[in-house]
């Protein structure tokens, strides 16, 4: 009977430390990666135009970015990027600045760096861009 009641304990102190291991975390399960990988000419996957001023992200060392449709070519907007840390956690996020307006992205990387996931903060929606 002792037994059982320890076995039971021990089953629920378990059950319990894996469960708060799951606290609902909004980052994705993908690579989080260093600034370089960032770098390159990213292609949003199928075309989807998620964010209707380009499908193109070319973000470059100096932390620049260039936007443009794949199709055009020619650049739409000029802007900034950066990968700044989430606050008190472990995990980065992704922002892109045009003008005055930053936008913030939870990031991940999939495909050995070659696939970027963006979900925008208080979204549910995921934009997939491969790198070219």
């Amino acid at each position: 009977m002792k037994l059982k009641i320890i076995s039971m304990i021990i089953s629920s102190l378990v059950l319990v430390v894996v469960l708060c291991g799951c606290n609902g975390d909004e980052h994705p399960s993908g690579l989080i990666g260093e600034e370089s990988d960032f770098y390159g000419i990213w292609v949003e996957k199928d075309n989807a135009g998620g964010f209707g001023i380009g499908d193109t992200y070319e973000l470059k060392s100096d932390k620049s970015c260039e936007i443009y449709w794949s199709h055009g070519g020619a650049i739409h907007h000029y802007g900034t990027w950066d990968r700044i840390r989430h606050d008190n956690r472990f995990d980065y996020l992704f922002v892109i600045t045009l003008g005055e307006k930053d936008t913030v992205y939870y990031y991940d990387f999939f495909d050995t760096y070659t696939t970027l996931r963006l979900r925008e903060e208080n979204s549910d929606t995921y934009l997939y861009y491969y790198k070219q």
